[in-house]
């Protein structure tokens, strides 16, 4: 059994907190309220002192089990939690971070690899965290940056400092790599992703692995393979 989004006393100290409300509102005197009357000769000291010693009881306890065992539910199904083995569950993810000379071009918001930054460390932030993640940056050479690692910190940090490069994008080469790297170190291959405008050369690209999950990145259509302009006076 295992927790994936939460921890034990991370759901403890919510149940702690929202059950001492939930209970301190039950002990409240709802009832209470200030009324006038003309005389109080109707009234009997009997009833008041009975309605006293009745209000520091809770009138409804099957009320408040039944909400006490629907937050403890709730808690633990945004917990996710499972059975099993844990291990058996761990997935080992490779994205494919386009790093191609392509990657340099300017858009309204920056460059591209920007918005591909962007966009791989949504995708890392969003996978449970017992996964395994390797990141490649995908140009003219696939190159391994990390290994199968969970460590959030180091894996934003590879992201963070990748760069465009000087040479056009080898998608097939860096797919070769992240199906390999799958095939020999990973127990349960996950995903591979690539993030990235998938400009590539004109060759027909191999057929893609039945895992491939394509993050596109919009890019600009307009002077596209341009590397240098030059200008003379006619």
């Amino acid at each position: 059994m295992s927790l994936v989004n939460l921890s034990l006393p991370e759901i403890i100290a919510v149940f702690s907190s929202l059950s001492a409300v939930l209970v301190t509102l039950y002990l409240l005197d709802r009832s209470r309220r200030r009324q006038v009357v003309a005389t109080l000769r109707f009234w009997k000291a009997a009833e008041s002192i009975q309605s006293m010693k009745q209000k520091r009881r809770i009138q409804q306890p099957w009320s408040l089990v039944l909400q006490l065992l629907s937050i403890v539910l709730l808690l633990l199904a945004i917990a996710q939690l499972q059975w099993g083995d844990n291990a058996a569950r761990i997935r080992d993810h490779v994205l494919l971070l386009d790093t191609s000379a392509w990657m340099g071009a300017r858009t309204g918001r920056g460059t591209l690899i920007d918005d591909a930054r962007l966009a791989a460390l949504a995708y890392i932030r969003a996978l449970p965290s017992s996964d395994r993640v390797m990141i490649v940056r995908a140009g003219g050479l696939a190159t391994p940056i990390t290994g199968f690692d969970t460590n959030r910190a180091e894996l934003e940090r590879a992201i963070r400092e990748s760069k465009p490069e000087s040479a056009a994008l080898n998608l097939d080469q860096a797919l070769e790599l992240a199906t390999r790297a799958q095939r020999l170190h990973s127990r349960r291959p996950g995903e591979i992703v690539y993030v990235g405008p998938g400009r590539i050369t004109g060759e027909s690209p191999a057929a893609p692995p039945a895992n491939l999950r394509l993050i596109p990145i919009a890019a600009p259509a307009s002077n596209c393979g341009l590397r240098k302009i030059g200008l003379r006076r006619a």
